[in-house]
């Protein structure tokens, strides 16, 4: 598979086969960095989605960091010349290293404007509610039922991973970075076909509203919605053959006995 911009540059490549039936003419970023501000961290790991291409570039210790920044900066330019629209998952913090660290000020729409508007009216209705992190968003089921979950690690090692491999100098640390990025692309590529229900759950805000309901499946009360949880498991199906996945809204005090 020929990836361009990278040339013979000393970076870890992981791609993710892409179906030939599917082309996407724009540019997915995802970055990851080991501090939340550019003023003291740097980015040690870029991915991208554009044409056939799902890749994921991190940064080796004798990587020169400005041939790094080139390399990402050639994908921008690269969209950019092609008339590409550029998106990302929450843009602001794309957009504030790429013009701290490559020099880049384009347009990049963000993926996460929906989930965020719908949060804000959720958060109108009950006076609390987060905007969702990637993950709470899409994550396949079969995650759960081969342990793919504990192939990814949370953004917040990506500092750790980045210092042992400093130390090492072995491919391992920065391989999870690598893989977790990719997620992330595969995930922000999936919001996007889910655009459009988006838009209308938001746009009929008030009619989906109707079926906001915050009751215990177990015991069937009424709770706060920070008092519920959301469980997915495994068990029999009723006929004894296969399994089959069972979705629960728990309260705190059902949690114990929610698996029978």
């Amino acid at each position: 598979m020929r990836i361009p911009c990278i040339g013979s540059k000393d970076v870890l490549v992981v791609h993710h086969r892409f179906p030939p039936e599917i082309r996407f003419e724009g540019l997915i970023i995802d970055l990851e960095t080991t501090s939340t501000r550019p003023e003291n961290g740097e980015i040690v790991n870029f991915g991208v989605v554009m044409d056939r291409i799902l890749v994921s570039i991190s940064r080796r210790r004798n990587t020169p960091v400005q041939d790094f920044h080139l390399t990402l900066r050639c994908f921008l330019d690269e969209a950019e010349r092609r008339n590409y629209r550029v998106f990302a998952y929450n843009s602001s913090f794309e957009s504030l290293w790429l013009s701290h660290k490559v020099g880049w000020n384009g347009d990049i729409y963000d993926l996460m404007e929906t989930p965020r508007l719908i949060s804000d009216r959720i958060r109108d209705n009950l006076g609390e509610h987060k905007y969702p992190k990637l993950r709470e968003l899409i994550y396949p089921r079969f995650f759960f039922v081969f342990g793919i979950k504990k192939w990814d690690i949370d953004a917040s090692l990506v500092r750790s991973k980045w210092e042992e491999h400093l130390r090492t100098g072995k491919d391992g640390p920065i391989q999870w970075i690598a893989h977790h990025n990719l997620l992330d692309l595969i995930s922000e590529l999936e919001i996007m076909l889910w655009q459009d229900i988006l838009d209308r759950i938001y746009r009929n805000f008030e009619r989906a509203s109707r079926y906001m309901e915050f009751r215990c499946d177990v015991c069937g009360r009424e709770v706060s919605q920070k008092d519920l949880i959301s469980v997915t498991y495994l068990r029999p199906k009723p006929s004894g053959k296969g399994y089959q996945f069972v979705e629960k809204a728990v309260c705190r005090d059902c949690m114990g006995g929610v698996v029978d």
